[in-house]
């Protein structure tokens, strides 16, 4: 036995896996091979299988790999490439039934959840993309690999932002919505933006999604902990104006109990503009208050 393995161990100097692999197989043949053996023999099939991938042939270097992590299953890097080259053959579903199972066991390994955030990113499940990249800074906030997805996905993000902007400028409202929409896809952290997305909702006169958003943009005002004042304020005075638009559509339907509603709602926040109280009392005449 010990002679197929010195054999194999100079094919490994000359780069010759194949050979060695075909040596240690032999050694570990009998009943009881040497764990070392097996070692040795799981590295020689991740060595070929490297040097099959880059030489561009992904399924042979798939099959290495996933001999290697057969022989050793605690060794997560032998099935991570076998990962690697299902994504290199477009086995996408192959790939992410893969992690998934992994992530079971490792769900404190901010590692997986990056791959799984770049296989996400190509399948351009933005949201997905984002919430793993979130985790894996979650899990280690100097992680170098989610700080640059976290980089890309804001640079996307304010780059639709502002693509919004000159749609809603020209009057182009559906093509805004769908650009700052996407802009929250890849950063639904930036309050800036939901206020955006609401005061646009409003505009189209669609008042319920615009007053979540602005909800939504209170509540990330002081999600870190350090409230921003001003992106409140802003959203609160648009939330207050959505309400007295949404009651004054409400009184031209001649719903006007709804109307009451909506601007006592706006009132709450806001006690000092004169309009607010004239539009409550028209509505008020209208229910023969």
């Amino acid at each position: 036995m010990e002679l197929y393995v010195r054999r194999a161990e100079a094919f490994l100097q000359l780069g010759d896996f194949q050979s060695a692999a075909v040596n240690l197989q032999k050694a570990c043949s009998g009943s009881d091979p040497s764990g070392e053996h097996i070692e040795l023999l799981a590295t020689t099939y991740y060595l070929q299988g490297q040097s099959l991938l880059e030489q561009k042939c992904p399924m042979d270097a798939m099959e290495c790999f996933t001999r290697a992590a057969e022989l050793q299953p605690q060794n997560r890097h032998y099935r991570m490439h076998s990962i690697c080259c299902l994504a290199a053959l477009g086995r996408y579903a192959e790939c992410l039934g893969l992690l998934n199972k992994q992530l079971e066991e490792e769900g404190g390994n901010p590692d997986l959840y990056i791959v799984r955030a770049r296989l996400y990113d190509h399948l351009n499940k933005t949201t997905l993309t984002y919430q793993d990249t979130q985790r894996a800074l979650f899990l280690d906030p100097q992680h170098q690999e989610a700080i640059k997805m976290k980089a890309k996905l804001v640079a996307k993000a304010e780059e639709a932002k502002d693509k919004a902007v000159n749609c809603a400028v020209q009057g182009q409202l559906h093509d805004a919505l769908q650009k700052i929409s996407y802009a929250i896809e890849n950063n639904p952290s930036a309050g800036g933006y939901h206020i955006f997305r609401g005061i646009v909702y409003r505009k189209m006169q669609d008042f319920s999604p615009a007053v979540e958003d602005f909800v939504q943009a209170m509540q990330l005002c002081n999600a870190d902990g350090v409230p921003d004042l001003q992106l409140h304020w802003e959203a609160e005075k648009q939330l207050i104006l959505t309400y007295n638009d949404f009651a004054v559509h409400c009184y031209m339907k001649g719903f006007y109990r709804d109307g009451v509603l909506l601007l006592n709602k706006a009132l709450k926040g806001e006690k000092t503009k004169k309009e607010l109280y004239m539009n409550r009392g028209d509505c008020f005449l209208r229910l023969g208050r």
